[in-house]
């Protein structure tokens, strides 16, 4: 699995819709899935769904490492949520 430069993101991702991930401590991994403009739009996107009262999942904390890729393409990003959530 190849990741790339954050700044990549920006010039060939704005607009399309991604995954946004990470593992819980069990292992499981969990998704959600929306469109942003920047991988920190993603990662705060994913925050704030994780972080929602209706969500009956874990909830991830200011260290955990989110995995953001696209429909349809390879390419992944790996982000920290104390980097993009303030």
């Amino acid at each position: 699995m190849q990741f790339h430069l954050i700044s990549e993101y920006v010039l060939v991702v704005a607009g399309r819709t991604c995954f946004i991930s990470f593992r819980a401590n069990d292992g499981k991994l969990w998704c959600h899935v929306t469109a942003a403009e920047t991988v920190f739009g993603a990662v705060r996107e994913g925050w704030e769904f994780f972080q929602d009262p209706f969500w009956r999942g874990p909830t991830p904390s200011r260290d955990t490492t989110f995995e953001i890729s696209l429909v349809g393409d390879e390419r992944r990003w790996l982000v920290k949520a104390k980097r993009a959530v303030h």
